[in-house]
Protein backbone atom coordinates (compact mmCIF):
# COMPACT_ATOMS: atom_id res chain seq x y z
CA UNK A 1 0.00 0.00 0.00
CA UNK A 2 1.43 3.21 -0.85
CA UNK A 3 1.93 6.40 0.88
CA UNK A 4 -0.01 9.89 0.30
CA UNK A 5 2.71 13.10 0.48
CA UNK A 6 1.27 15.67 2.64
CA UNK A 7 -0.14 18.38 0.60
CA UNK A 8 1.84 21.42 0.52
CA UNK A 9 1.04 24.64 -0.16
CA UNK A 10 2.64 26.20 -3.44
CA UNK A 11 1.17 29.77 -3.49
CA UNK A 12 1.61 32.31 -0.86
CA UNK A 13 -1.84 33.72 0.44
CA UNK A 14 -0.47 37.43 0.67
CA UNK A 15 2.37 40.08 0.21
CA UNK A 16 4.06 40.38 2.92
CA UNK A 17 4.74 43.76 4.75
CA UNK A 18 8.08 44.44 3.09
CA UNK A 19 6.37 44.37 -0.44
CA UNK A 20 3.82 46.16 0.54
CA UNK A 21 6.09 49.08 1.60
CA UNK A 22 7.87 48.90 -1.58
CA UNK A 23 4.61 48.80 -3.64
CA UNK A 24 3.26 51.98 -1.73
CA UNK A 25 6.67 53.42 -1.82
CA UNK A 26 6.30 53.05 -5.94
CA UNK A 27 3.15 54.49 -5.91
CA UNK A 28 3.92 57.74 -4.06
CA UNK A 29 6.64 58.40 -6.32
CA UNK A 30 4.59 57.72 -9.49
CA UNK A 31 2.10 60.24 -8.02
CA UNK A 32 4.41 62.56 -6.94
CA UNK A 33 5.98 62.81 -10.48
CA UNK A 34 2.29 62.83 -12.36
CA UNK A 35 0.51 65.71 -9.88
CA UNK A 36 3.30 68.39 -11.48
CA UNK A 37 3.19 67.14 -14.48
CA UNK A 38 -1.09 67.44 -14.42
CA UNK A 39 -0.83 70.80 -13.30
CA UNK A 40 2.02 72.15 -15.90
CA UNK A 41 -0.50 70.16 -19.15
CA UNK A 42 -3.42 71.99 -17.61
CA UNK A 43 -1.78 75.56 -17.01
CA UNK A 44 -0.59 75.22 -20.41
CA UNK A 45 -4.42 74.42 -21.92
CA UNK A 46 -5.25 77.44 -19.93
CA UNK A 47 -2.90 79.51 -21.02
CA UNK A 48 -3.17 78.25 -24.61
CA UNK A 49 -7.27 79.12 -24.27
CA UNK A 50 -6.73 82.28 -22.82
CA UNK A 51 -4.64 83.15 -25.87
CA UNK A 52 -6.97 82.32 -28.43
CA UNK A 53 -9.72 84.29 -26.34
CA UNK A 54 -7.87 87.09 -26.49
CA UNK A 55 -6.96 86.78 -30.06
CA UNK A 56 -10.12 86.93 -31.14
CA UNK A 57 -11.34 89.78 -28.97
CA UNK A 58 -8.14 91.71 -30.21
CA UNK A 59 -9.49 90.68 -33.97
CA UNK A 60 -12.92 92.34 -33.60
CA UNK A 61 -11.33 95.40 -31.51
CA UNK A 62 -9.32 95.68 -35.06
CA UNK A 63 -12.26 95.94 -36.92
CA UNK A 64 -14.14 98.24 -34.52
CA UNK A 65 -11.69 100.22 -34.74
CA UNK A 66 -11.54 100.21 -38.48
CA UNK A 67 -15.33 101.59 -38.56
CA UNK A 68 -15.17 104.25 -35.55
CA UNK A 69 -11.05 105.16 -35.04
CA UNK A 70 -11.89 104.67 -31.93
CA UNK A 71 -10.74 101.25 -29.45
CA UNK A 72 -13.19 99.78 -27.64
CA UNK A 73 -13.49 100.42 -24.01
CA UNK A 74 -15.17 97.08 -22.84
CA UNK A 75 -15.34 93.69 -24.48
CA UNK A 76 -19.34 94.73 -24.54
CA UNK A 77 -18.57 97.49 -26.59
CA UNK A 78 -17.62 94.47 -29.45
CA UNK A 79 -21.46 93.43 -28.80
CA UNK A 80 -22.80 96.37 -28.66
CA UNK A 81 -22.32 100.05 -29.44
CA UNK A 82 -24.52 101.11 -31.39
CA UNK A 83 -24.77 105.01 -30.20
CA UNK A 84 -20.96 105.23 -31.36
CA UNK A 85 -21.02 106.62 -35.12
CA UNK A 86 -19.67 104.22 -37.11
CA UNK A 87 -20.38 101.37 -35.38
CA UNK A 88 -21.27 98.35 -37.55
CA UNK A 89 -21.22 95.33 -35.27
CA UNK A 90 -21.59 92.89 -33.76
CA UNK A 91 -17.54 92.35 -33.64
CA UNK A 92 -17.93 89.71 -31.09
CA UNK A 93 -20.26 86.55 -30.79
CA UNK A 94 -20.73 84.62 -27.36
CA UNK A 95 -20.27 81.87 -29.12
CA UNK A 96 -16.85 82.84 -30.78
CA UNK A 97 -14.43 80.18 -29.59
CA UNK A 98 -16.78 77.76 -28.22
CA UNK A 99 -15.77 74.74 -30.33
CA UNK A 100 -11.88 75.79 -30.69
CA UNK A 101 -11.69 75.61 -27.20
CA UNK A 102 -13.53 72.25 -26.07
CA UNK A 103 -12.42 69.93 -29.17
CA UNK A 104 -8.97 70.70 -28.99
CA UNK A 105 -7.62 71.64 -25.91
CA UNK A 106 -10.33 69.96 -23.74
CA UNK A 107 -11.41 72.68 -21.60
CA UNK A 108 -14.77 74.02 -21.19
CA UNK A 109 -14.78 77.46 -23.79
CA UNK A 110 -14.64 80.48 -21.14
CA UNK A 111 -17.47 82.95 -21.35
CA UNK A 112 -17.46 86.23 -23.31
CA UNK A 113 -14.56 88.67 -21.87
CA UNK A 114 -13.67 86.24 -19.53
CA UNK A 115 -10.19 83.99 -19.32
CA UNK A 116 -9.92 80.53 -19.15
CA UNK A 117 -9.70 81.15 -15.09
CA UNK A 118 -13.11 82.74 -15.40
CA UNK A 119 -11.35 86.19 -14.52
CA UNK A 120 -12.22 89.36 -16.42
CA UNK A 121 -9.74 90.61 -19.25
CA UNK A 122 -8.44 94.13 -19.54
CA UNK A 123 -8.70 96.37 -23.18
CA UNK A 124 -5.59 99.07 -23.09
CA UNK A 125 -4.68 101.80 -25.73
CA UNK A 126 -1.70 103.81 -26.28
CA UNK A 127 -1.05 105.14 -29.43
CA UNK A 128 -1.38 102.77 -32.60
CA UNK A 129 -1.44 99.92 -29.94
CA UNK A 130 -4.15 97.91 -28.59
CA UNK A 131 -3.87 95.57 -26.28
CA UNK A 132 -6.03 92.25 -24.11
CA UNK A 133 -4.54 90.89 -21.19
CA UNK A 134 -5.46 88.54 -18.75
CA UNK A 135 -3.87 88.34 -15.60
CA UNK A 136 -2.86 84.66 -15.99
CA UNK A 137 -3.23 82.29 -13.48
CA UNK A 138 -1.73 84.09 -10.25
CA UNK A 139 -4.43 86.95 -11.07
CA UNK A 140 -1.97 89.52 -10.76
CA UNK A 141 -1.90 92.11 -14.04
CA UNK A 142 1.87 93.26 -14.68
CA UNK A 143 3.37 89.77 -13.67
CA UNK A 144 5.45 87.46 -15.25
CA UNK A 145 2.25 85.25 -15.16
CA UNK A 146 -0.04 87.73 -17.64
CA UNK A 147 -1.03 86.54 -20.75
CA UNK A 148 -1.32 89.45 -23.42
CA UNK A 149 -2.03 89.81 -26.80
CA UNK A 150 -1.18 93.15 -28.68
CA UNK A 151 -2.80 94.67 -31.97
CA UNK A 152 -0.84 97.56 -34.60
CA UNK A 153 -3.59 99.41 -35.89
CA UNK A 154 -1.27 101.32 -37.55
CA UNK A 155 -1.74 99.51 -40.71
CA UNK A 156 -5.56 100.44 -40.29
CA UNK A 157 -5.09 104.21 -40.22
CA UNK A 158 -2.86 103.75 -43.27
CA UNK A 159 -5.69 101.77 -45.29
CA UNK A 160 -7.98 104.18 -44.43
CA UNK A 161 -6.22 107.27 -44.88
CA UNK A 162 -5.24 105.66 -48.42
CA UNK A 163 -8.88 104.96 -49.77
CA UNK A 164 -9.76 108.74 -48.07
CA UNK A 165 -7.04 110.14 -50.67
CA UNK A 166 -7.79 108.04 -53.26
CA UNK A 167 -11.63 109.66 -53.73
CA UNK A 168 -9.70 113.02 -52.70
CA UNK A 169 -7.29 112.42 -55.80
CA UNK A 170 -9.98 111.05 -58.01
CA UNK A 171 -12.12 114.13 -57.19
CA UNK A 172 -9.24 116.74 -57.98
CA UNK A 173 -8.70 114.95 -60.97
CA UNK A 174 -12.56 115.17 -62.40
CA UNK A 175 -12.32 118.81 -61.07
CA UNK A 176 -9.16 119.81 -63.14
CA UNK A 177 -10.47 117.99 -66.34
CA UNK A 178 -13.68 119.42 -66.30
CA UNK A 179 -12.12 123.17 -65.50
CA UNK A 180 -9.36 123.30 -67.96
CA UNK A 181 -5.54 123.58 -67.79
CA UNK A 182 -5.71 127.36 -66.64
CA UNK A 183 -7.42 125.53 -62.88
CA UNK A 184 -4.27 123.80 -62.09
CA UNK A 185 -2.24 126.78 -60.90
CA UNK A 186 -3.15 128.60 -57.75
CA UNK A 187 -2.97 132.36 -59.25
CA UNK A 188 -5.47 131.39 -62.02
CA UNK A 189 -7.59 129.23 -59.59
CA UNK A 190 -7.63 131.35 -55.79
CA UNK A 191 -10.58 128.74 -54.86
CA UNK A 192 -7.69 126.11 -54.93
CA UNK A 193 -4.87 127.76 -53.28
CA UNK A 194 -5.59 126.30 -50.13
CA UNK A 195 -7.08 122.91 -49.14
CA UNK A 196 -10.06 124.01 -47.05
CA UNK A 197 -11.31 126.17 -50.23
CA UNK A 198 -10.32 123.11 -52.56
CA UNK A 199 -12.27 121.06 -50.56
CA UNK A 200 -15.20 123.00 -50.57
CA UNK A 201 -15.49 123.17 -54.20
CA UNK A 202 -15.25 119.35 -54.55
CA UNK A 203 -17.67 118.78 -52.21
CA UNK A 204 -20.10 121.33 -53.64
CA UNK A 205 -19.23 120.03 -57.07
CA UNK A 206 -20.80 116.49 -55.65
CA UNK A 207 -17.38 114.76 -56.16
CA UNK A 208 -16.49 114.35 -52.54
CA UNK A 209 -19.10 113.36 -49.40
CA UNK A 210 -19.82 116.41 -47.26
CA UNK A 211 -18.20 114.45 -44.76
CA UNK A 212 -15.64 115.41 -41.79
CA UNK A 213 -14.01 112.64 -43.00
CA UNK A 214 -12.15 113.61 -46.03
CA UNK A 215 -10.34 116.74 -44.08
CA UNK A 216 -8.19 114.73 -42.18
CA UNK A 217 -6.17 111.16 -42.21
CA UNK A 218 -7.06 108.21 -39.68
CA UNK A 219 -4.55 109.98 -37.33
CA UNK A 220 -6.41 113.27 -37.40
CA UNK A 221 -4.05 115.77 -39.57
CA UNK A 222 -5.23 117.64 -41.92
CA UNK A 223 -4.75 116.68 -45.96
CA UNK A 224 -2.52 118.92 -47.68
CA UNK A 225 -1.83 119.61 -51.05
CA UNK A 226 1.35 118.65 -53.11
CA UNK A 227 2.07 121.32 -55.88
CA UNK A 228 4.55 121.38 -58.78
CA UNK A 229 7.39 123.90 -59.00
CA UNK A 230 4.99 125.44 -61.70
CA UNK A 231 2.30 125.57 -59.27
CA UNK A 232 0.38 122.60 -60.45
CA UNK A 233 -1.93 120.90 -58.18
CA UNK A 234 -0.48 116.79 -58.41
CA UNK A 235 -1.99 115.78 -55.37
CA UNK A 236 -3.83 115.56 -51.99
CA UNK A 237 -1.67 114.24 -49.70
CA UNK A 238 -1.16 112.86 -45.29
CA UNK A 239 2.10 114.08 -44.04
CA UNK A 240 1.77 110.51 -42.04
CA UNK A 241 2.25 108.62 -45.92
CA UNK A 242 4.62 111.31 -46.93
CA UNK A 243 7.05 108.66 -48.29
CA UNK A 244 4.14 107.03 -50.82
CA UNK A 245 2.83 108.18 -54.13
Amino acid sequence: MSRRRPFVRSLRAAFTLPELCMVAAILAVLVAAAVPAYDTIRSYRQKRVTRDELTTIARAGGEFFRDTLEFPPTVAALVDARELAGWAGPYLEPEDGEARSETELGLAAPELGLDAWSRGVKLTAQGDRFDVTSAGEDAVFGSDDDVKVELDVGWIRAEITRERLATLNGALERHLAERGPTSTTSSANPVDADPSGLLATLVGAGLVPASERYRVDAWGAPFELERAPDGTLVRWKSPNLTAER
